[in-house]
């Protein structure tokens, strides 16, 4: 099961693949944690828009899931995130060899 994150928003076409974060600056307080102590943690990104009468914003969060259940995909992470940075740095594109991963 995926991890989606949805909130209520007015933004229109354009805003695909902005980033979601956390802790902007402060601690994080409140039940929307994701139990990230990190400030200005980047926890998904924008992936779809619904603007009919309530406009709606959705992403699938960097976690853990069925799909992805691993905690640590090589050094760069867990989950679907981690598996996409893994092989996008190490087998599938290359980025590492080409210096664009850490």
């Amino acid at each position: 099961m995926l991890k989606n994150i949805v909130r209520g928003s007015s933004y229109t076409g354009g805003s695909s693949g902005g980033p979601w974060l956390i802790n902007l600056g402060k601690d994080a307080e409140g039940p929307f944690t994701y139990d990230v102590a990190l400030r200005n943690a980047v926890v998904a990104v924008t992936s779809w828009l619904y603007s009919g009468e309530y406009g709606l914003l959705g992403a699938s969060q960097f976690a853990t899931n069925n799909e992805f259940p691993e905690a640590k995909y090589g050094i760069r992470g867990g989950g679907n995130i981690g598996a996409l940075v893994s092989y996008a740095c190490e087998s599938g594109w290359g980025l590492q060899a080409k210096g664009f991963c850490r």
